[in-house]
């Protein structure tokens, strides 16, 4: 019975996503990599973020609603040593079946300056990209569920 009782236990875990880490100048690979023809949701985010981690609850149930064809993937700016760590918090938030990376990036600058030069580096950051690879929004701060629907929906519909 205990071990029926391990077994179930087993199965229904949910597995962390492998966590691959980048180098700061490699952040702007992440979408076309995850992304494959596909539109693609990439969200930034860190421990040491309170208002990252306050998000996810209601971020991870959402960005798993937005459909087969959208693709997510999650970047860490946290310090490369807690690199063991992310895939046990994405887990425990519902967020560990995605792509995740960590960006080695001791220095903001250079990850804004690949991504969105108008960005100013602050955390959470959520950057919605079309089929083609074209970013279409750079949600900033806390995510807006609404125009992050609308985004995608936008990215969707682009040619």
């Amino acid at each position: 019975m205990r071990a029926l009782l391990l077994l179930l236990v087993a199965a229904t875990a949910v597995h962390p996503a492998s966590l691959k880490v980048l180098r700061a100048d490699q952040a702007a690979a992440i979408a076309p990599e995850v992304g494959a023809g596909n539109v693609v949701v990439v969200h930034y985010w860190a421990q040491w973020c309170g208002a990252c981690l306050k998000e996810w609850p209601r971020l991870a149930p959402a960005l798993k609603e937005l459909g087969r064809d959208v693709r997510v993937a999650t970047v860490s700016l946290d310090p490369k040593a807690k690199a063991s760590e992310l895939p046990a918090v994405l887990a425990r938030f519902g967020a560990g079946g995605w792509p995740a990376y960590l960006l080695d990036a001791p220095e903001p600058d250079p990850v804004v300056a690949a991504i969105d030069k108008t960005w100013d580096g602050s955390l959470p950051a959520t950057f919605v990209y079309d089929r083609q690879g074209r970013r279409v929004a750079s949600l900033i701060g806390t995510t807006d569920l609404h125009l992050l629907r609308a985004a995608v929906a936008q990215a969707e519909a682009a040619k």
